[in-house]
């Protein structure tokens, strides 16, 4: 794996949140001109089959969703993302954190964030082998070539998923991550649209309820996910293998 090759292709954090707040089309307005004010601006528009409204910017480069989770559900949520960035995350984590700030202009009364998540994706090049799960099978993983023979069958590509609980605290043997108990799911795989690139997806949970003055912070856990990403997972892809 060629670690200066590294691409985002993906950056996302969602917050969901109770009570629900007043989304009414007088208050998404006021939420969009807010945007606007801090130079975010969309040229799609869509309503949320639940409520709410999703604002889109052309080509998949940014992505904000707020509204119920569900019809009449207890709970909502703000959805940021860039399906496609085109950029470096310190540019995102910028407009994520504008975004946040004009969400709690419109709405300014008392909530509790009750979960979050966040999800980063990566392309990677590989050095010889040139097929990135070739690398992933015989390189990281020491497995032998004919190994996969006995399928009958040729194989394009696979990777790995590994899930790790939150942990505890010390009593239990187990610390805490800088933003609470968290769980990740790991996924380490070829890329089917081209097979030199090794996919990295990185998904974090924290399914623990905040206290009612802890604001979203869209900055540390992007921040948190991208660590773990570029130095955790980078140790891992590139321990020796002789």
């Amino acid at each position: 794996m060629i670690e200066d090759t590294r691409i985002g292709l993906h950056f996302g954090v969602n917050f969901v949140f109770s009570p629900p707040v007043l989304m009414d089309s007088v208050h998404l307005r006021q939420f969009e001109g807010a945007m606007a004010e801090r130079l975010i601006e969309f040229d799609l528009r869509q309503a949320r089959p639940q409520g709410g409204m999703a604002f889109r910017r052309s080509e998949g480069q940014l992505e904000v969703g707020v509204g119920p989770v569900g019809p009449g559900a207890p709970i909502a949520q703000l959805v940021i993302r860039a399906p496609q960035p085109r950029r470096l995350l310190e540019e995102f984590v910028g407009e994520a954190t504008e975004i946040v700030d004009a969400f709690y202009r419109v709405w300014d009364r008392p909530i509790r964030i009750v979960a979050r998540d966040c999800t980063i994706r990566h392309l990677y090049a590989v050095h010889e082998p040139a097929h990135a799960f070739q690398f992933l099978w015989e390189n990281r993983l020491k497995q032998q070539p004919g190994s996969l023979e006995v399928f009958g069958r040729q194989v394009l590509g696979g990777g790995l998923r590994l899930v790790m609980p939150a942990m505890g605290g010390s009593e239990e043997g187990g610390v805490h991550g800088p933003e609470g108990p968290e769980t990740i799911e790991l996924k380490i795989e070829s890329y089917l649209r081209d097979s030199s690139k090794l996919y990295v997806d990185v998904a974090f949970q924290w399914p623990t309820p905040q206290a009612v003055e802890k604001r979203m912070d869209a900055k540390s856990l992007l921040e948190r996910v991208h660590a773990f990403a570029v130095n955790e997972v980078v140790r891992f892809l590139q321990e020796p293998t002789g």
